[in-house]
């Protein structure tokens, strides 16, 4: 029997005989191809290239035989905990051969995988490779099939190149004039110069951007003066007053003229001037509408509230009142336990409910207001009140003498004529900004109709109120927001703490005052994502400001809400809570001196260290920390947040005292009254 010596064992004293099997060159003996195969790659090669071990077979492959390319020994390591190699993972069927054949047919299998990849070798390091695939490119093209669709390709390219050609003439013309443009240019390139030295000598206070380098070429150095002047142009306009403007300066010393006012220039790009508006945000009522309620139904209201005329109460003397709905209602000046409401005021709601934005809309309260004589009246007023559900609407209903209603909003004035059977609805929002009154007639007119029971009006106000209304929150914020539910089953906020939920990935996509309702708390809860952006990310004091100059909007237009400002969660970065860290002591500083805005400490969140324990993240299926998961709360960290931004909110008070603030000492947390070390709150 023949035997070879295997040309690709290089160190490896073993020869390959023709049926298949290996024999031992020193002892003359033969050995199992299947030891030497499952203690070496199949490929028999000696390499220094990392060695993985299949789970299934338990034999030995090198990284680069199976595609692995060059793995670390750290990946390689707990990528063969779970390694098949591609017999036992992608041909299951060789395991029914016999063990001879199938250590036979690996054997093929992988030597036929060297022999390609040696093909492939010569096939990169021979130029013949290339002409080959030219000759069958040239056969591809010139084939019958093709031949007629390619001449008429070629007669398309070729009109296209004539008229491309006509277009490089005309660009060469142009070339030819801007050639000649820019010699002018280079002659007046000195002149230039010496403007720009005696513009630069008159502002000596203003930095000059650099020279042009001394190998540019002249149309460089001329569009780099422009601009140069263009700049400086702009920095004068802001600087200096209109009469000593840049845009009119001829390069000498400015005029010393004390009487010229120093005043912005407002034809600046640069220059905003302040917009001042008294214009309200918003209309005074929504709708007004007249007939609406049926002459039958407004006998029985006004029979029904004559016999109950000894339950009306004054206010002022002024008016008398009387209150029907499902929870007591306190005003200023007054309060008016529950009462069962009677069933006469329950149809006239039902009534006007077309005339309302949404006729499902839930109002469970109605307070009768009755004007005896023309000197009755009400002062200036608005429905503001914390147990006002902030989402609702305001419906008030006439019936009896016509009266004059009017709306003022600091310099605008709106009037209303409440004819009988009318219907007009406010929102909740408008309370905030307008406010509205019924003024007393003139004595004349009050001397002749005072006992003309026709000057009687009633009026039916109907509200949505709640004793949990002093509660409503609107929380503004990101990621860490998405799972805080408002509601009463169990895993919301609950009952005591009504309101919604509005995204705000960034301080600047906290919505404008408008959008976001009178609500008595206020929550924003946004930063981070400003904070862990490392390619656009401005400074610290430039995200404070933003966020200063949105909470003065929020506490402008709804200056009885409480705006709760919560600090930036402690992330499991340490370098990102140095970030986080600077700008909650910013936030500590921008809020201690504002009335009506509060901290929501989430110091409580971090560990001794300040970063966020794994149990408070989240977790993977298999009930593993998510470690490149470093900002987002789990289920255990979302719960204390929520407990945390409830006791906030409900509990009145707090230990924001200025003295801790200016003695904090650069430790926000201390200055909180939660200690160095954070810790969690006692649940």
């Amino acid at each position: 029997m023949s035997r070879k010596v295997n040309s690709r064992l290089h160190r490896n004293t073993e020869l390959e005989s023709s049926d298949g099997d290996f024999i031992d060159v020193e002892n003359n003996e033969p050995t199992s191809i299947t030891s030497t195969l499952i203690s070496k790659c199949p490929c028999l090669q000696e390499s220094k290239v990392l060695t993985i071990v299949c789970v299934s077979c338990k034999q030995n492959f090198h990284s680069n035989c199976v595609n692995l390319g060059s793995p670390t020994p750290a990946a390689l390591k707990r990528l063969s905990i779970s390694w098949k190699c591609p017999d036992c993972f992608i041909f299951p069927y060789t395991r029914r051969l016999k063990e001879e054949e199938k250590s036979v047919a690996l054997t093929e299998f992988f030597s036929n995988i060297s022999k390609i990849s040696k093909c492939n070798e010569e096939l990169k390091d021979s130029a013949t490779t290339i002409e080959f695939f030219n000759e069958h490119i040239r056969h591809l093209i010139l084939r019958e099939d093709s031949f007629n669709e390619h001449s008429k390709k070629t007669e398309r390219l070729v009109t296209g190149i004539e008229d491309i050609s006509e277009d490089i003439a005309a660009i060469k013309g142009v070339l030819t004039k801007v050639k000649e443009s820019g010699s002018a240019l280079e002659t007046t390139s000195n002149s230039l110069k010496q403007e720009i030295d005696d513009l630069k000598d008159s502002l000596k206070n203003i930095p000059m951007t650099e020279q042009p380098p001394t190998n540019s070429s002249s149309f460089d150095h001329v569009d780099n003066l422009m601009t140069e002047i263009k700049a400086q142009l702009e920095k004068i306009n802001d600087h200096v007053c209109p009469s000593a403007s840049a845009q009119n300066f001829d390069g000498g010393e400015l005029p010393n003229n004390s009487s010229i006012i120093m005043t912005p220039n407002t034809t600046s790009p640069h220059f905003a001037a302040p917009q001042i508006s008294s214009d309200p945000a918003c209309d005074p009522y929504l709708s007004y509408q007249e007939d609406i309620v049926p002459v039958d139904l407004k006998n029985k209201l006004i029979k029904l509230l004559e016999d109950s005329s000894a339950d009306f109460s004054s206010v002022g003397g002024s008016r008398d009142v009387v209150y029907f709905g499902e929870h007591g209602y306190w005003y200023t000046g007054a309060y008016h336990p529950a009462k069962e409401t009677p069933l006469e005021i329950q149809d006239l709601l039902d009534s006007v409910r077309p005339c309302l934005p949404n006729s499902k809309s839930w109002l469970n309260s109605c307070l009768v207001t009755r004007y005896t004589g023309n000197s009755s009246h009400i002062p200036q007023h608005c429905d503001n009140e914390v147990l006002i559900d902030p989402e609702s609407v305001i419906v008030t209903v006439s019936l009896g003498q016509e009266r004059t209603i009017k709306f003022t909003h600091k310099s605008s004035e709106k009037s209303l004529e409440l004819k009988d059977g009318s219907v007009y609805v406010m929102s909740r929002v408008s309370q905030e900004i307008w406010n509205h009154g019924i003024e007393p007639l003139s004595n004349e007119e009050d001397e002749k109709e005072s006992d003309d029971k026709s000057a009687v009006r009633y009026s039916f106000t109907f509200r949505h109120i709640a004793p949990y209304y002093k509660n409503s929150t609107a929380l503004i914020g990101d990621s860490n927001t998405k799972y805080v539910k408002f509601g009463k089953d169990v895993g919301t906020l609950g009952k005591w703490v009504p309101g919604k939920r509005m995204w705000a990935a960034k301080i600047d996509d906290i919505p404008a005052p408008k959008d976001i309702g009178p609500y008595r708390n206020i929550v924003i809860h946004t930063g981070i994502n400003d904070i862990r952006d490392d390619f656009n990310r401005p400074s610290n004091r430039t995200l404070i400001s933003k966020l200063k100059t949105k909470c003065s909007e929020i506490q402008q237009y709804y200056p009885n809400s409480k705006v709760h400002i919560s600090l930036l969660l402690p992330t499991k970065s340490q370098f990102v809570n140095s970030r986080i860290g600077e700008f909650n002591s910013l936030i500590v500083d921008m809020v201690y001196n504002r009335k009506n805005m509060f901290i929501i400490d989430n110091s409580v969140l971090g560990s001794i260290n300040g970063c966020m324990p794994p149990k408070y993240g989240r977790f993977s299926r298999d009930g593993t920390p998510l470690v490149n998961d470093v900002v987002h709360l789990g289920r255990e960290g979302l719960k204390i947040f929520c407990i945390n931004i409830k006791r906030c909110i409900v509990q009145r008070g707090g230990s924001q005292s200025t003295e801790r603030f200016n003695g904090r000492n650069g430790d926000y947390r201390s200055a909180l009254g939660r200690g160095s070390r954070g810790g969690i709150l006692p649940i």
